[in-house]
C-alpha cells in the first residue's frame, strides 16, 4: 500500500508491538496512520486511536459477574496479552473485583488465541485445577463461547457465570440461551465512522484527537433482544 502511494493509511493491528515496523515504513514514507478498534503501544507512530472503552468493558464485566455470584467466590480469566485491548479489558475487570469485591478471588488467569478453539482446552485445564469457581471473564465472545463449551461439556452449565466482551451476533445468541450470562457491547459501526472521519480530518490538515473513545454497554438478559 505504501507503493501504491496511498494518502492515509487505517490499521487494526492483532499484534500491538509487532504492527510497529510497519508503521515506521509508513512515517518514512510521510504516510499518516490511524489505529482504529485495537490500539498500537507506539502511539507516537499513529495521529489517533479511534478504539473502544476497554478498560470499562472489563469493569462492566466485572460488575455483572460479581451480582451474579453473589459478590463472593471464585473465578477465573483467559486473556490475550499481546494486544493492548486485552490488556486493558483485563486491567479492568481485576481492578475492580480487587476495588469492589473483596469477597471475590481471581485464582486462576490463563492466556491463548482469542477463538472458541483457544479457550476450550484453556477451560478444561481451569475445571481441572479449579472446579470450584463460579464465575468466568473471556477477553471476548469467542473465547467466551469456548469456555462455554468446556463448562457444558462438564456439565457445570448451571454453576459457571460466563461473561465476554465484544456485543456479537453469537453472543448475544447464547445470552438469550442462558448459557452465557452478559458480553460488554462494542459499537463497531461507529468506531468504523469515526475512523473514516478522522482519516478526512488529518488529509484536509485539521488537528485530530489523540485518543478517541468509544462507550460500551453490558448486554445481559434483560435487554439481549
Amino acid at each position: 500500500m505504501i507503493q501504491q502511494g496511498v494518502d492515509v493509511m487505517l490499521v487494526d493491528p492483532v499484534d500491538s508491538n509487532g504492527i510497529t515496523a510497519a508503521l515506521q515504513a509508513c512515517q518514512r514514507a510521510g504516510i499518516p496512520a490511524i489505529a482504529f478498534n485495537s490500539p498500537v503501544e507506539e502511539t507516537d507512530l499513529v495521529m489517533s486511536t479511534v478504539a473502544s472503552d476497554n478498560y470499562m468493558a472489563g469493569q462492566i464485566c466485572a460488575d455483572a459477574l460479581a451480582a451474579a455470584i453473589g459478590n463472593k467466590g471464585k473465578v477465573a480469566m483467559y486473556n490475550y496479552s499481546i494486544v493492548k485491548v486485552a490488556r486493558d479489558r483485563s486491567d479492568g475487570f481485576i481492578a475492580t473485583m480487587e476495588e469492589k469485591y473483596p469477597d471475590i478471588e481471581i485464582v486462576n488467569q490463563q492466556e491463548g488465541l482469542p477463538s472458541v478453539d483457544g479457550a476450550m482446552p484453556a477451560m478444561e485445564s481451569i475445571l481441572q485445577s479449579n472446579s470450584d469457581i463460579t464465575g468466568m471473564f473471556a477477553l471476548n465472545d469467542p473465547a467466551a463461547i469456548g469456555c462455554i463449551a468446556a463448562i457444558e461439556s462438564a456439565g457445570k452449565l448451571d454453576q459457571i457465570s460466563v461473561v465476554g466482551v465484544d456485543g456479537s451476533d453469537d453472543g448475544i445468541s447464547m445470552i438469550k440461551e442462558g448459557k452465557m450470562l452478559a458480553s460488554a457491547a462494542q459499537d463497531p459501526i461507529t468506531i468504523g465512522k469515526t475512523a473514516v472521519e478522522t482519516a478526512y480530518k488529518v488529509l484536509d490538515g485539521e488537528e485530530v484527537e489523540k485518543d478517541i473513545v468509544i462507550p460500551v454497554y453490558i448486554i445481559d438478559k434483560s435487554n439481549a433482544e
